[in-house]
């Protein structure tokens, strides 16, 4: 993990690693935002447009449920599965 890395000092294999990690799908971009183990890594080139990568992504995902949940009103109908378990 990145932050392992960052913990012996290593930023070079914390970004590594921290790479792999979004290139493998890793998401989680509000919880690496607060996450202080990551402040050694924020004045970063690479670690930013990382960030910008992941938080790029999380928009589209965003943005493409919305539209979905427009088209549909998936409480509404989960509502009435229910309703036609009981």
């Amino acid at each position: 993990m990145a932050q392992n890395a960052l913990l012996l000092g290593d930023r070079k294999l914390a970004l590594e690693r921290f790479g792999a990690a979004v290139d493998a799908g890793w998401r989680e971009y509000y919880f690496y935002t607060e996450d202080p183990r990551l402040d050694d890594l924020r004045d970063d080139p690479r670690f930013n447009a990382l960030m910008a990568e992941v938080k790029a992504d999380v928009d589209r995902q965003r943005a493409e449920v919305e539209e979905r949940d427009a088209e549909r009103d998936f409480i509404a109908e989960l509502d009435a599965a229910r309703a036609n378990r009981e």
